[in-house]
Formats: structure tokens, sequence, C-alpha cells
């Protein structure tokens, strides 16, 4: 399983070697519920040659994982969406046994917002907005 960082360790910026590898020929659910922000930063996966699965919002997400019957490699998830946030379905998913790296994005970033994710079990967490060069060495 993954390791997490603690809730005293809070790194300042974005550190790739926290996600196993580049996400040419991985398979991401991308969870996102603002339609503009879903065709540019699928775009960007694409690009980099992601095989990219979209969802609108957490309970989506939990849903599709458990009835995929392929794993996902990565997920990127948005932390603001309806239904349920980024956050408690992150938390779910580490509880449900998901291993693969979880990308948490924000437009609402914080010390506080960055410290909660981590602690729910994400991987990597980023701020938008997001760059194509930031997705292409995630």
């Amino acid at each position: 399983m993954t390791t997490h960082a603690s809730s005293h360790e809070v790194p300042d910026q974005f550190d790739p070697s926290k996600v196993a590898g580049p996400l040419e020929h991985r398979r991401v659910l991308f969870v996102e519920d603002c339609p503009d922000q879903q065709r540019l930063y699928t775009c960007f996966l694409e690009r980099v040659g992601a095989e990219v699965i979209l969802e609108c919002n957490g309970d989506a997400a939990l849903e599709t994982v458990a009835r995929s019957s392929r794993t996902f490699d990565a997920v990127v998830m948005d932390l603001d969406m309806p239904e349920m946030d980024g956050i408690q379905t992150t938390r779910i998913l580490r509880e449900h046994g998901f291993a693969g790296a979880i990308i948490a994005v924000t437009a609402y970033g914080s010390q506080e917002t960055r410290r909660r994710w981590l602690d729910a079990g994400c991987d990597v967490y980023l701020e938008k907005p997001l760059s194509a060069q930031m997705i292409a060495i995630t």
C-alpha cells in the first residue's frame, strides 16, 4: 500500500516522486464536476498518453472503481464537488483498499486543506490552475 505523509509532514511543493511514474499508458479516473475543467484537464491527461475515464462527483467515482473490471493506476480528484467531496472520497477509496496513486487538485488551496487531504490518503496535492507541464511530470 502507498505510504502517506503524516499529519505533521506537509510538503511545500509538488513532489512527482510520490507517484509511481508518468501517466503514459496508465488508466486514470478523473473526478471533476466543472465541464470546462473536465475538457481542459482531460486533454492534458490524454496528451501525456493516459487512458481517461471521467466522473463528476465522489459517489460516481466510488461506484466506477467498485464496478470496474480493470484497476485504475491513478485517480485525479477535485476537492469541491456535489454529493461527496474529494477528501471524503479519497478516505473511502483508501479504506476499501485502493492502492493506486491519488492526485488531489483544488482551486481552494491552504495548508489546512493540504494537511486534511494528505491525512485522508492522497499521494500528491496540486493547486489549480494546473499546467500541461505539471500533468506531464505527474
